[in-house]
């Protein structure tokens, strides 16, 4: 529509350009989830590893 509208395209040239930006936004999104997740989990990690040093391999841990 803009590239129609704007710049008189007749053919779709921005479509490559755009399909770029999308996969950049979702890229960003996935691997910035990715590094949250593992850092939740190494956070888990190293408090259970703290009660276990400090109070012991009980049942409880």
């Amino acid at each position: 529509m803009i590239t129609h509208d704007l710049l008189d395209a007749t053919s779709p040239a921005f479509a490559p350009f755009s399909a770029v930006l999308l996969m950049h936004v979702t890229n960003y999104r996935s691997l910035s989830q990715a590094l949250r997740y593992v850092g939740a989990v190494t956070a888990g990690v190293l408090v259970q590893a703290g009660l276990v040093y400090l109070a012991g391999p009980d049942w409880w841990l």
